[in-house]
């Protein structure tokens, strides 16, 4: 469709030279002067492009000429007329930087006899301001106008993208098109100048069109990923990808015209304001990304590591003049820009030269960054010539670079993954640590205070039970020491784990009172509680550490009062936002504080002055402990305060309402009451337990109580006796939590898989005091949890609570106090089973026989005969367990010895009776057929 011809114009002969010279003079005489006068009539008209017969497109740089108007005013007419027209080359045209106005011709024939429609093509989507002149052969201006990217969308001739204007020749005609091409700020684009039938234009525009919304799709689509990433991975390195993602998406979408065509067509300034800022954006972060990711502040030097973040300032601050339409100062601050990225490639491969990790990625990628921009900046100022590689040497270059922070991006994830999966290793190293600390020290103490309770209760010299008084109160001072370091030690790490459930604000103040009062009292002050009027009934918060920072705050003012009184306060409050604040006030009257001392009150292991530690003891970690905790709780602490005056120190914790008819969880276990002996004596307990103290504490205490205990010194063995025991055997289970072969959660966990066992009571009775222990031993099965040390008042409440007095005499269930199968379990675990039934049965029968005896004897009066009758009863009786029956006959004997046959008749009635039941309840322990 389009084909070239040679340069055409008038050309007239040149006519024979004058004057004396010789032939050979006038002929270089005429040679000279034909050459000028060619020369001039090719300057003064355009070059010559048939179109119509050749390919549907060609480029027309090469066939175009250019002439420079320095003044900027030269007329269309003057410059049709003017000489000194140079000719174009290369694949596009590029002027670099300039303060003139460039004008660029060429004349068009239709070589074709029919009209032909044509689109000519700048190729460019950002020259400022692009006018076309189009004259027909006789010089008649057949259309002229103004497009460029500083203008609206809509002014162009055709839409599209790249800056074009429509051709249209009849057959045979030919067109000059004049083109005044001017910019604001003195840098031209790149005009890859060519021609095309309309066909192909559009077809080759939709096309490109294709390709560019499918690269930018796949950018959209990375943009997305990344932010997806961010939602799971909250890490700054994702979020300057993807800051550096969208800024590359919209330099590419303004520089390929997207923009103007979708976005803001009426809105030229917006899109030139975007050319230079996306760029200058993207070069910021991409130095930001690269340097949140090596870290090169570490390596380098400090001054070096300034410049490069003065740099990235510098590129920042000529982003404001866009805003004032000043675009120069811009421009040379992405020059700027590619001397950060040139610097920050130096160091790049200074570190993948010393075997940082990911430094070879980094330096790649900024070496294809900075070949790109190299290139695209060269043709841009003229240096090389423009070529399809130029053009789009930035994009290319920033999509391998994407690609190459995408790879960097990926190992920083990976070493991320690596570092969390040992640093929550070394949480649960530190947390296990802290486990066993707490468990191995509670042991021991447990070991001190229970031997100390022990002897102060038999100790009979005063001076005695004072040394013991003394070691249970220094041993419980220790103890308070020791917890409060191991509840700073959770907190400080990050173990506690605050709950969300309904509680009674009211409650928290009952059990302060019932706790702290006779303390109080004591040293003769008076502990006051109050609730303001509008504290509702039941809020949703953590009661046990509400509850944990009012007992701080008491102690410490009965600690540091003398006289007076301490005012406790609960009281709610609407904080920002419409949340509820429950607000606590602890009120003294003791020795106040310092104005200059209050600031290091709530640090840890601080004290007012050393005369306080030793004075009052302590760690300086309680209110350390309080503050760690309110703040957690959404909200703080603080002391209002005068020396000699009192204290008040306060809370604010962040708790939420709760629906109607929502009833508190019980804050605590019942006040503690004495042990009923009736419920506990008689009662056999398995004490799962290692320490050999903790076993001998556990048992004098157990059995002052009448129990009787059986010991087992490990999980594998508490599951053994259960397993190997009649049922009813044991009323309850105390285990402990660390045990050798098999730890108490493990055994619980088994036995509660066995039916037999689905109502058994089990008591954790452990050192791990952990609320994530106390949570993990509920989740394995057991009913209770006691810690250790423990308190007698506790364990008793326990027991209590799972050994309610023993059922009526005609209950069938099993019964202590009537019958211990824990005797006839010895004896079953030594012989076989048939042998183990015959020796029942003729315990039984012997039983049977001497109660018979027993009976005539007293029905006689005999004595003697009465004597031996108990006495073997009470032996038979005895190797069966029947523990009432032995009693009766004991109790027999003496009415006997008294004289007193009226009760020897009655006790000998209540022995038959008390023996029948008891036989019955042996049978259906050992699953014993009658007879």
């Amino acid at each position: 469709m389009i084909a070239t011809t040679a340069p055409y114009g008038d050309t007239p002969r040149p006519g024979p030279g004058k004057g004396p010279v010789g032939p050979f003079v006038r002929l270089l005489v005429r040679a000279g002067l034909f050459f000028v006068f060619l020369t001039a009539c090719a300057q003064a008209a355009p070059l010559s492009t048939e179109v119509g017969n050749g390919p549907e497109h060609l480029l027309l740089t090469p066939r175009l000429e250019l002439l420079e108007d320095s003044g900027r005013r030269s007329t269309v007419d003057a410059v049709r007329q003017a000489r000194g027209w140079q000719p174009g080359h290369g694949q596009a045209l590029s002027l670099g930087i300039s303060h003139s106005a460039w004008w660029a011709r060429l004349r068009l024939h239709n070589g074709a006899e029919k009209p032909l429609d044509c689109v000519l093509d700048t190729g460019s989507t950002q020259q400022d301001f692009v006018d076309w002149y189009v004259f027909d052969a006789t010089g008649e201006l057949v259309s002229h106008g103004r497009m460029g990217d500083r203008l609206p969308f809509g002014s162009r001739p055709i839409e599209s993208r790249s800056l074009a204007l429509p051709l249209h020749f009849d057959g045979g005609q030919t067109l000059d098109v004049y083109l005044r091409l001017d910019t604001h700020d003195g840098l031209f684009e790149i005009l890859p100048l060519s021609i095309s039938s309309r066909a192909a234009f559009f077809r080759q525009a939709r096309s490109e069109n294709i390709l560019l919304s499918l690269f930018h799709g796949g950018v959209l689509v990375l943009v997305l990923f990344s932010l997806a990433l961010l939602i799971f991975i909250h890490d700054t390195s994702i979020v300057l990808y993807t800051m550096y993602l969208l800024s590359f998406l919209l330099y590419s979408c303004v520089a390929s015209g997207f923009d103007m065509m979708y976005l803001w067509p009426d809105k030229p300034f917006v899109h030139n304001v975007l050319t230079l800022g996306a760029t200058s954006l993207c070069f910021v972060l991409a130095n930001s990304l690269a340097i949140n990711l090596l870290k090169p502040q570490k390596y380098i030097s400090r001054w070096l590591w300034w410049i490069m973040r003065a740099l990235i300032v510098l590129i920042i601050a000529g982003m404001i003049p866009l805003a004032f339409d000043k675009y120069t100062l811009a421009f040379d601050c992405t020059i700027v820009g590619v001397v950060l990225t040139l610097l920050h490639f130096g160091v790049a491969l200074w570190l993948a030269l010393r075997g940082v990790k990911g430094a070879g990625f980094m330096c790649a990628a900024f070496a294809a960054l900075i070949a790109g921009v190299c290139l695209y900046y060269l043709q841009l100022l003229v240096v090389i010539n423009v070529s399809t590689l130029t053009i789009g040497a930035m994009q290319l270059g920033a999509c391998l670079q994407i690609m190459a922070f995408a790879v960097i991006l990926a190992l920083s994830l990976r070493r991320l993954a690596v570092e969390k999966t040992q640093a929550e290793a070394a949480s649960q190293a530190k947390a296990a640590f802290l486990a066993t600390m707490s468990h191995e020290i509670r042991t021991p103490m447990n070991a001190i205070l229970g031997f100390a309770r022990l002897s102060l209760r038999h100790a009979k010299d005063p001076r005695q039970r004072d040394r013991i008084g003394k070691i249970l109160r220094a041993g419980q001072h220790l103890l308070g020491i020791i917890n409060d370091i191991l509840d700073f030690s959770k907190i400080d790490g990050g173990y506690i784990r605050l709950e969300r459930i309904p509680f009674a604000p009211k409650a928290l103040l009952e059990h302060l009172r019932d706790m702290l009062a006779d303390k109080a009292t004591g040293k003769g002050l008076t502990l006051l509680t109050e609730a303001d009027d509008g504290l509702p009934e039941v809020l949703s918060g953590d009661p046990l550490r509400i509850s944990q920072i009012l007992l701080n705050y008491v102690n410490n003012a009965i600690k540091f009062s003398e006289t007076g009184t301490i005012r406790v306060r609960l009281r709610t409050e609407r904080g920002k936002g419409g949340v509820i604040l429950l607000c606590g006030e602890v009120a003294d009257q003791g020795i106040g504080i310092a104005p200059d001392r209050m600031e290091q009150l709530f640090q840890p292991f601080q004290q007012l002055d050393a005369s306080i530690s030793r004075r009052y003891g302590g760690t300086g970690l309680g209110l350390a402990i309080c503050k760690e905790l309110a703040e957690k709780m959404g909200g703080g602490v603080g002391v209002r305060s005068r020396p000699g005056e009192g204290s008040r120190f306060w809370f604010r914790v962040r708790v939420e309402p709760v629906a109607p008819g929502v009833r508190p969880l019980p804050l605590s276990e019942p006040a503690a009451v004495e042990p009923s002996w009736d419920s506990l004596a008689g009662r056999r307990v398995l004490l799962v337990e290692d320490d050999p103290l903790n076993q001998l504490i556990g048992r004098e205490l157990l059995e002052t109580a009448g129990m009787q205990v059986d010991l087992a010194e490990d999980g594998e063995q508490a599951v053994a006796k259960l397993e190997q025991a009649a049922d009813g055997t044991y009323a309850v289970v105390l285990m402990d939590m660390m045990l050798p072969v098999l730890d108490g959660v493990s055994a619980t966990r088994r036995l509660r898989r066995n039916p037999r066992f689905a109502t058994l009571p089990i008591v954790a009775m452990t050192a791990n005091t952990s609320p994530e222990d106390i949570r993990l031993c509920e989740q394995a099965g057991m009913n209770a949890h006691i810690a250790k040390p423990f308190e007698e008042a506790v364990l008793w409440r326990t027991l209590t609570r799972f050994l309610p007095p023993a059922p009526a005499a005609d209950s069938q269930v099993a019964r202590p106090d009537l019958f211990d199968p824990a005797v006839l379990q010895q004896l079953r675990e030594l012989t076989t089973a048939e042998r183990f039934e015959e020796v029942v049965r003729v315990l039984l029968a012997d039983c049977e026989g001497c109660c018979r005896r027993m009976g005539e004897a007293v029905q006689h009066g005999d004595e003697a005969a009465l004597g031996r009758a108990v006495h073997d009863l009470v032996s038979c009786a005895g190797n069966a367990g029947l523990n009432r029956v032995i009693e009766l006959a004991r109790s027999l004997r003496e009415a006997s010895r008294n004289g007193d046959r009226a009760k020897s008749a009655e006790l000998s009635g209540r022995i038959d009776s008390v023996f029948r039941e008891s036989r019955e309840l042996l049978r259906t322990s050992f699953h014993l057929e009658g007879g």
